[in-house]
């Protein structure tokens, strides 16, 4: 999540572009891997796949 940006804004914001645009300057590659990772759950909850639940759980310890 971008700084200075509570959770609830986070989930309801419409143009995730204009939320992380600071994020995106800093070009942080661990939080964009675990930005990936995130985004990766959220559509895996629509279907589950214990496989890509493991390669998204792979992603978030690689980012650490």
């Amino acid at each position: 999540m971008p700084p200075n940006v509570t959770e609830d804004e986070w989930l309801q914001a419409a143009d995730i572009r204009a939320m992380d645009a600071r994020w995106i300057a800093r070009n942080d590659s661990r939080k964009w891997r675990l930005f990936a990772a995130a985004c990766c759950r959220r559509v895996l909850t629509l279907r589950p796949d214990p496989l890509i639940g493991s390669l998204i759980d792979a992603t978030e310890e690689f980012a650490d």
